[in-house]
């Protein structure tokens, strides 16, 4: 049978699968927009290969497909294993391609536009952690004091899927690092709870310092310009990978893609003898 049961309403087979999640140790992250899309889902769609394929094929863009495809495979795999489905609706389905996408850095020489457009002392800092530790918004938004070694001068992040790395503090990250432990807790607070700011609020402070410095990129891209710029500075592969926290090294190679400037230095050095 592909369709839910009667007897088990959505959000009670959702609330089960977000326990189930918890208890594998899956990040917040991913429970949580694992959580939001199937509520959504489910609301017009069912669990049938006829709708996951219909859902698939509506107009979105590859990479949010192969996204929202993932969440629909994990689901529907837990479905099986506590017996509601007899058979996986996701496996007569042939998963969606995911495209390389290639990476878009803010242009050289931009930061410290960037940095004199922030207004305040925390958007200052937000552009500092993209940019120099090469941080994701949500990794941005719940930094503490505790996870922060001055002795060393290391970061330690709490990535995707909950993988811990250790990421070394430029000098003006360790200043900032310094300033932040005099006051405790964490970075930037939510002004409504005793946690950490949102992401999308974070996301939001430095999208304005961005458009304020006449760029159209996203936040993303503050991290993008930190890859790039490490292998502009000599810096190779793999230690790239390390520091980019990049599970493989295929990753980091598409940042040699982008480097122009590289590129024409490596053709320029061509040579036809005489």
């Amino acid at each position: 049978m592909w369709g839910m049961t009667h007897h088990t309403p959505h959000t009670r087979q959702i609330a089960a699968f977000v326990i189930s999640m918890q208890a594998r140790g899956l990040s917040e992250r991913t429970i949580y927009e694992r959580e939001i899309f199937l509520r959504r889902f489910l609301r017009d769609h069912t669990m049938t290969p006829e709708d996951i394929e219909c859902f698939l094929a509506s107009d979105m863009s590859q990479s949010t497909r192969a996204t929202y495809w993932s969440h629909l495979k994990a689901f529907s795999a837990w479905l099986v294993r506590i017996q509601v489905f007899q058979a996986d609706p996701c496996a007569g389905i042939i998963p969606p391609r995911r495209r390389r996408s290639m990476p878009r850095p803010i242009p050289a020489g931009s930061l410290a536009a960037v940095l004199a457009a922030c207004t305040s002392v925390e958007q200052r800092d937000m552009v500092l952690l993209g940019s120099l530790a090469g941080l994701r918004i949500h990794e941005i938004a719940k930094v503490h004091v505790d996870d922060v070694d001055l002795a060393s001068g290391v970061l330690y992040v709490e990535g995707k899927g909950g993988k811990r790395a250790m990421v070394p503090l430029h000098e003006k990250l360790l200043r900032v690092a310094e300033r932040r432990a005099r006051v405790g807790g964490y970075w930037f607070p939510s002004p409504c709870t005793h946690g950490p700011l949102k992401k999308q609020w974070v996301g939001t402070l430095i999208r304005r310092a961005l458009r304020a410095a006449g760029l159209r990129e996203t936040p993303h891209a503050l991290r993008h310009w930190y890859g790039t710029s490490l292998l502009e500075s000599g810096a190779d592969l793999r230690t790239v990978q390390e520091l980019m926290r990049h599970d493989s090294i295929a990753s980091t190679q598409i940042y040699t893609a982008v480097s122009d400037q590289r590129r024409r230095v490596a053709i320029g050095g061509l040579h036809i003898a005489a």
